[in-house]
This record gives structure tokens, C-alpha cells and sequence, in this order.
């Protein structure tokens, strides 16, 4: 069950789906195209690995779809020709996936439950992908090139989705906690492209900027702009204030993802840059300080999740961020989850967390395809 809010200073959110399913059988055919190295920033090999069904799915059945405030669809989805003939004709509507763990712990495999459950149960070609973390290279990896991982990410899949199936006009970003920030930073990040900078520039004296992973610095900006966009993007309960995080303790031995990482703490952008003297490198990968009116650039539609019992990413940071894209006139939709608590997507049990996938996870899957097939058809 999910909790709906009301009233004028809340963003838009979503009526409850009274407890439907969309009754399809946990065995279909799975395919599974694993271990795809995509990029090799600072010769670290990151791979990505691909889920889709082995046969097409028909339509979703129809469970009460996301609204926005005024009680219509957000946007119609696909009609008219049948899943198989759509497929054939366009590919598969694509959704890149970026796990979570404070920047600092897991990889892919902690979404596989959730990339498998996705495919299995609609049309979507689920690309489930790894990144840095910030223990890379000796502990010297900075928050600007995991972003970077990110955007990287996003290019190669639109580049090469369509050798797998995929229809790389139809993609939309997801990810969970740290994996939720980076996939809102691919919605922001191209405002701040520029070449990497030499490496014995003095970076803290220049803006931040982000250049994606394995592509050629001589590519144009225009271009990597065009390649950079996205259909939709759903956000499990995000991490959208890295300032704010950073001055809360984020870098310090308080974070306890250091601790489960065996890493030293130190500054996200490495021991010479701190949110005291450059905050305006935080300010760059925070997305709720990067929102623009929709009159400037208008964003794909967001979707963001968490539940009630998360106090890592709690209810009123996701809608402080959803009030900022709210009051930018940019499309935002919630969905609060009673009694969930943080990490409720990854594998398994979580016993701290009192998570399970198998229990706790099905429900915003369910709704997470519904806004995806309302956002990019089947």
C-alpha cells in the first residue's frame, strides 16, 4: 500500500492502484546478454548487461495509472498497433539502470532481481549498468567522473541499443539512492558539458563541467547534447542534495558507507575541494540546484519513489526536490510507499533495513512500468 497526499504546496501524486497486478507468470522466457564492457575510464573496465524477454509482452493490463493534479493521464502512452508489430517495426523502449550504495559499495548485481522483474513483465530491454565508485583507483575517484560513468553510459546505449533489440528514440533512466542522483544527473549534466580539462589544470579554480565516459573529446557538444536525451526518468528514493549531504557529514567518518566500503574519508571531489571554500562544484551535482523553468528546457517526466520508513533519503527531501521541479513547472509525480524503507529494490533481504524484494518490491516495480509504458508505449 502507498500513501496519497494532497494539497496545493504538495507536488503531483498518484492515486492508489487498489491492489491490482499485472498477473503476469514469473517464468517467462528471460534473456540475458551479461558482462558487455562499455567504456574504460582511467583503465578500469565497466560493463553492463542487458535483460530482455525472449518473446514480446502484450500490453500491460490496466492498473490505475500516475495522474497529474488535475486528474488526467500525464501523458498518453503508444495505441493503436499491437505490441509485436510495434517491436518489429521500432525496437523495444529502452531503461538504463544505475544501482545504489552511497557512491561507495555494490555494483550491478544488486539490481538483478529488479532488472529481470522489469523485463520479464513488459516490453522493456533493461540495461542494468556499473560505474566507478569513489574507492576506485587508490580511493581517488571524484563525484564529477561517476557522473561522467553515467552519461558515458547513456551515449553507448544510444549508440549500440539497437544491435540488442532496443529502439534507442525511446529510453528513460532509472537507479536507486546514489543511482537515482546519477540518473537525474543525465537530465542536467548536458547543460555542463565541456572537454576534460588537463590533467595539471588547477581544477578547483575553474566550474565544474562533465564529459560522458569513452567518448572522443574532439565529438561536439551539440551532438553529445542530442545523444544525452532521454524520454522519462523514475527515481528511487535519490540522493538530490550532495551539498546538503556534504555539509551534514557525507565525507566524513559519520557517512557510514565508508566504514562498509573500508575506505578512509575524504572529500568527494578529493582531499583539495570542500563544500566550505567550492560549493559550487557540490551546487553542480546536486540536481535540485540544477533545475531550470520549463520556459528554459523542459525535462521528461520524473517519477520519484520512496517509502515512509526511510530515514537514509527521507520523504521530505524527495519532495523538496519534486517542489523545486514543481515550481519550475517541470512534470514531476510521486508515490510514497507505506511502511518501505531504504534499499527496498535491491536482492534479497536486507535484515537491518527489514527489506525483502520478494515482498517489498513488487508494488513500485508495478507502478514503475505503468509510467514507463505511459511515457515511452509498449
Amino acid at each position: 500500500m502507498w500513501l496519497v497526499f494532497s494539497g496545493a504546496a504538495l507536488p503531483a501524486v498518484v492515486a492508489k492502484s487498489d491492489g491490482a497486478t499485472t498477473a503476469v507468470s514469473a517464468d517467462v522466457a528471460l534473456r540475458v546478454d551479461r558482462d558487455i564492457e562499455w567504456a574504460r575510464p582511467a583503465g578500469q573496465p565497466l560493463r553492463l548487461d542487458i535483460y530482455q524477454a525472449s518473446e514480446p509482452r502484450g500490453t500491460l493490463p490496466q492498473l490505475r495509472a500516475a495522474r497529474s493534479p488535475d486528474g488526467t493521464m500525464a501523458r498518453s502512452g503508444v495505441s493503436g498497433a499491437s505490441s509485436q508489430t510495434t517491436l518489429k517495426r521500432r525496437g523495444r523502449p529502452v531503461l538504463v539502470m544505475f544501482h545504489g550504495g552511497g557512491w561507495l559499495i555494490n555494483d550491478r548485481q544488486i539490481m538483478r532481481e529488479a532488472a529481470s522483474y522489469l523485463a520479464q513483465h513488459s516490453n522493456l530491454l533493461v540495461v542494468n549498468v556499473d560505474y566507478r565508485l569513489l574507492g576506485a583507483a587508490n580511493n581517488s575517484t571524484r563525484l564529477d567522473q561517476i557522473v561522467n560513468d553515467a552519461l558515458g553510459a547513456v551515449v553507448w546505449v544510444r549508440q549500440h541499443i539497437a544491435d540488442y533489440g532496443g529502439d534507442p528514440t525511446r529510453v528513460a533512466v532509472t537507479g536507486d539512492s546514489a543511482g537515482a542522483h546519477l540518473a537525474a544527473m543525465v537530465l542536467y549534466a548536458p547543460d555542463l558539458l565541456a572537454p576534460p580539462a588537463p590533467a595539471n589544470d588547477q581544477v578547483a579554480t575553474r566550474p565544474l563541467r562533465f564529459w560522458p565516459s569513452g567518448v572522443a573529446e574532439t565529438q561536439p557538444i551539440p551532438l553529445l547534447q542530442q545523444a544525452l536525451q532521454v524520454q522519462a526518468a523514475v527515481l528511487s528514493y535519490g540522493v538530490f542534495d550532495v551539498t546538503a549531504r556534504a555539509e551534514q557529514g557525507f565525507e566524513t567518518a559519520s557517512n557510514g558507507f565508508w566504514l562498509w566500503a573500508g575506505l578512509t574519508p575524504r572529500g568527494l571531489f578529493g582531499p583539495a575541494i570542500t563544500v566550505a571554500q567550492h560549493r559550487a562544484w557540490y551546487d553542480a551535482v546536486s540536481p535540485i540546484q540544477q533545475i531550470k523553468p520549463a520556459s528554459e528546457r523542459r525535462l521528461p517526466p520524473q517519477l520519484l519513489h520512496v517509502g515512509t520508513r526511510d530515514t537514509t533519503t527521507p520523504v521530505a527531501a524527495i519532495y523538496a526536490y519534486a517542489q523545486a521541479l514543481q515550481r519550475a513547472a517541470q512534470p514531476v509525480q510521486v508515490q510514497v510507499f507505506a511502511g518501505l524503507n531504504h534499499a527496498y529494490l535491491d536482492n534479497g533481504c536486507n535484515q537491518a533495513l527489514q527489506m525483502c524484494f520478494a515482498r517489498d518490491a513488487i508494488e513500485p516495480l508495478q507502478q514503475m512500468l505503468l509510467f514507463l509504458q505511459n511515457e515511452l508505449g509498449d
